[in-house]
């Protein structure tokens, strides 16, 4: 990519607050708020001179509707959106750029085991 594609590899962790109040039979909604963290390592790929490990601070929201299965296994869709705080930002030949999006929508599908 051009010198201005800063792609990162990045791990998340996050620390929040998780709810699922209510069920209609099978059904169960939910919910999630919470910080998280995002620990990544620029590339040379990226038009930097050097990589480098970048931390980023931001918040999660999140929505979640479960499907039971059978016993404890229960089939999981969920989705949020990331929006991050304190975005990195970087020297690169013409200029400053800014690692990554202010907002990162996302969606997940998932067999989920509650023991």
């Amino acid at each position: 990519g051009s010198h201005d594609d800063l792609r990162y590899r990045y791990m998340t962790f996050m620390s929040g607050f998780y709810s699922r109040p209510f069920s209609f039979g099978s059904l169960t909604p939910g919910a999630g708020i919470g910080f998280l963290t995002r620990v990544g390592r620029f590339r040379e790929d990226m038009g930097l001179d050097d990589e480098s490990l970048e931390t980023d601070l931001g918040a999660r929201g999140s929505l979640e509707l479960a499907w039971e299965l059978f016993g404890d296994m229960d089939l999981m869709a969920e989705g949020g959106v990331d929006v991050t705080l304190d975005r990195h930002e970087v020297i690169v030949r013409d200029g400053m750029a800014t690692r990554g999006d202010r907002w990162s929508p996302w969606l997940q599908m998932a067999v989920r085991y509650r023991p």
